[in-house]
């Protein structure tokens, strides 16, 4: 008997809609075959590759914490993500040498990393780094995120809500009640995306070295 395969990928969300269109009736899949899924139709096989959240090495997404070596390919994340916000809104290294676009560095990270102890991590997929935040453990039960950032190239695709998430669990695990946050009070967007996620907004202090108004806000966990 003659066997046609026909083999997709990331079907695992809705391979039983999908075999109800193709008419397939699903089958044991075979022992040895964990990544995928079968269905069958008189003398037609299906073979769906199932690439969801197991899927193998290559095409892992994962939120983990950093390495010494990621520090230089974490620097680009957030000077390049914070570069975006100096743009919309007028932020240079002239008027602002402190903003996060300007002065994060290897050596900072490094010290962030070896003397505070800080959390800090990546979203990488296939071995990419996408997106970074540390948390600072705080006094009083608390904690502070820092520089969530997502490249340019990736946004809009869920990540940073994922890593906002992320925080919040880790946070919890920490035993931290609230997580503190700052923010460029002017960027609207921003504080209505961590409100839209529970957080609160405390208030605004104007310092005389940026040109922008920062806000402050918690988010209780």
């Amino acid at each position: 008997m003659a066997y046609r395969v026909v083999l997709t990928e990331d079907a695992e969300a809705d391979l039983d809609g999908f075999i109800s269109y193709l008419l397939f009736e699903k089958v044991p899949r075979p022992t040895g075959c964990r990544n995928f899924s079968f269905a069958q139709k008189h003398n037609i096989i299906a073979l769906i590759h199932c690439t969801g959240a197991s899927r193998g090495a290559r095409g892992r997404i994962m939120i983990r914490e950093i390495k010494q070596e990621d520090i230089p390919a974490c620097v680009a994340i957030i000077r390049r993500s914070f570069m975006t916000v100096a743009e919309e809104f007028g932020v240079t290294e002239e008027n602002a040498p402190r903003f996060t676009a300007f002065a994060t560095t290897e050596e900072r990270l490094l010290w962030q990393m070896e003397n505070e102890e800080r959390l800090m991590f990546v979203d990488e997929e296939a071995g990419v780094l996408r997106g970074y935040y540390s948390l600072l453990l705080q006094e009083n039960k608390e904690c502070e995120l820092n520089n969530l950032a997502v490249l340019p190239e990736y946004r809009h695709l869920g990540i940073g809500g994922k890593m906002l998430k992320h925080a919040h669990e880790v946070a919890r695990e920490k035993g931290c009640r609230a997580i503190n946050i700052g923010i460029v009070e002017e960027n609207v967007r921003l504080r209505k995306w961590y409100e839209e996620n529970g957080a609160v907004h405390l208030g605004t202090h104007k310092f005389e070295f940026f040109p922008f108004t920062c806000g402050y806000m918690k988010w209780e966990v």
